[in-house]
């Protein structure tokens, strides 16, 4: 999968570098893309702080086990198999109402989308007819190239099931059923969660916008509404790529933001019409990024190879849904 960190800036607005202080395209580049590596490690540390350190030990205590059995050491992976199963018991009794628990997290930018809004509308109806046309391949290329944002990935581990496959492979291990242990351990690694939790790059671009418009409303209006405009394209090009639940609190957010380009060209104080437009996008922002979506890791077996041990692995979900 492609990545990069350039969230859609063609539409910045171009200034002269030194007009009244106003930034160049370039420096607007550079700020978003500042901006948007900023938000990334903002949302990994808070994504790690909920990792439950015990989980994720039985999880690596299960994948030592994997690769004991490879190497032949029976006991050393069933004394591994009795280490996670004791820690998870123990994490049983103390969240008896808890199916997950976080056990690792990353983020990551994933920013494939065009900038303008032309391309967008023709990907994404080049990739409808392709489902309709039962091309998946070429339907899951097109959505490829129709993403714009950070994502939030965690893995969790489901302590409800896990205890008892952790106690089927001691089991076949204690028969010398080394294959058939080797297969469990792998299904109950396989049953890891992941939950990903999205923030769409064009309202990072659209905030910074936003907040550009504001430092410059009083030395120059002309580039403040100019800002403004990109805000809008923005919040149109998050629209056109899907990520929204309700297309009216776009429309309103835009049309307030049209509004403020209207009290800027008629020189009128905009101090509260700039608190007020900040506060609803940062509470349309909060709600619209809450959002999960939900996968159950289905994947081949994990070999045990040590290089595997520390990360769980990235996988084809099987399906997809809003938690």
């Amino acid at each position: 999968m492609t990545t990069t960190t350039t969230p859609g800036t063609t539409g910045t607005p171009s200034t002269d570098a030194n007009r009244s202080g106003s930034p160049s395209q370039s420096q607007m580049q550079q700020q978003a893309r500042a901006d948007a590596e900023r938000h990334r490690q903002d949302a990994e540390e808070q994504a790690r702080r909920t990792i439950d350190r015990e989980a994720a030990m039985a999880l690596d205590e299960t994948r030592k086990a994997l690769r004991f059995i490879a190497e032949g050491k029976t006991a050393d992976a069933m004394a591994a198999i009795e280490r996670a199963a004791g820690t998870i018991d123990v994490l049983v009794a103390r969240n008896p109402d808890t199916a997950l628990l976080p056990v690792d997290a990353s983020a990551e930018i994933i920013d494939t989308a065009p900038d303008d809004l032309g391309s967008i509308r023709d990907i994404s109806a080049a990739a409808s007819g392709a489902m309709l046309a039962n091309d998946y391949p070429l339907t899951r290329l097109l959505l490829g190239m129709l993403i714009s944002e950070i994502r939030v990935r965690t893995f969790h581990l489901p302590i409800g099931a896990y205890p008892a496959a952790l106690r089927e492979a001691a089991r076949l291990l204690d028969r010398n059923q080394t294959d058939e242990a080797r297969g469990m351990l792998q299904a109950a690694i396989g049953s890891i969660v992941v939950i990903d939790r999205i923030i769409p790059l064009p309202l990072v671009m659209a905030r910074l916008a936003i907040n550009t418009a504001e430092s410059l409303r009083d030395q120059d209006r002309d580039a403040a509404r100019r800002f403004l405009s990109l805000a809008r394209t923005e919040l149109d090009r998050a629209v056109e790529l899907g990520y929204s639940e309700s297309d009216d609190e776009y429309r309103e957010l835009g049309k307030s933001v049209s509004d403020l380009e209207k009290q800027l060209r008629g020189n009128e104080n905009t101090s509260s019409a700039f608190a007020g437009i900040k506060q609803k996008f940062e509470n349309f922002m909060k709600r619209l990024t809450g959002g999960e979506r939900t996968s159950r890791v289905q994947r081949k077996s994990d070999s045990g190879d040590q290089s595997n041990a520390s990360q769980p692995q990235s996988a084809t979900a099987a399906a997809a849904q809003h938690a």
